[in-house]
């Protein structure tokens, strides 16, 4: 991957550095989310790209480990029925334009690319989200609330995340709810287990979010 490539998938780097003759390393900004695997417990806040004569030659994470005033853990109970689930899809974000597909640009989700008409992906139930709850410090040192929603979802699902994600690493990802943008995340790595979260900071977003997921929750009865 050229860095032509990486700008038009990532866009200008926050900040580079010139590491040896014809040897760079570009750094970008992430929105905070969980880390899973290993680093649960941390945060990803961004990644760094190694680029020489101007080709990627290797890239990793940046992480840290914010230490909660506070932190809320609540399984969220099934919601509504069984016959109008929302339906969860995930779309691979293209930077240039796609065969009948269409440009996302919403206030939450600004310019972040081109998505086909149809997803990799779609999922209709999901085994469980637990909802945390957490307040850190920011780099001012205020305190700032975040919650993350836990997903787990069924094992079929969770095969075909991990094969969809294994052949992504590197690529953004858009999931909608009921076709509403919820996330938009850098693939770093295989998503296995069929766990991963969705981050929010709006208030107003997290309701409509955790009613949405607690809907796609099978009933109890």
């Amino acid at each position: 991957m050229r860095t032509s490539d990486i700008v038009a998938i990532f866009g200008v780097p926050e900040a580079s550095w010139e590491l040896d003759k014809n040897k760079q390393m570009w750094y970008y900004d992430l929105a905070w989310f969980p880390a899973g695997g290993e680093m649960r417990g941390h945060y990803v806040i961004g990644f760094d790209i190694t680029l020489t004569n101007g080709q990627l030659v290797n890239w990793g994470g940046s992480y840290a480990d914010f230490s909660a005033k506070q932190t809320q853990r609540v399984e969220l109970a099934p919601a509504g029925n069984n016959t109008n689930r929302p339906i969860m899809k995930w779309f691979l974000i293209s930077p240039n334009s796609v065969p009948s597909g269409h440009f996302v640009d919403t206030v939450g989700f600004p310019k972040i690319g081109f998505i086909p008409p149809s997803p990799s992906l779609s999922i209709t139930q999901l085994m469980g989200v637990t909802l945390e709850e957490r307040v850190i410090p920011d780099s001012r040192g205020s305190n700032v609330p975040s919650w993350s929603c836990d997903i787990l979802s069924f094992p079929n699902d969770a095969e075909r995340i991990k094969s969809l994600t294994k052949t992504s690493v590197g690529k953004r990802l858009l999931i909608t709810i009921n076709n509403e943008p919820a996330a938009a995340p850098v693939i770093i790595a295989p998503i296995e287990g069929g766990s991963f979260f969705i981050e929010c900071t709006d208030p107003s977003q997290l309701h409509t979010l955790t009613n949405q997921l607690a809907q796609m929750l099978p009933s109890s009865e």
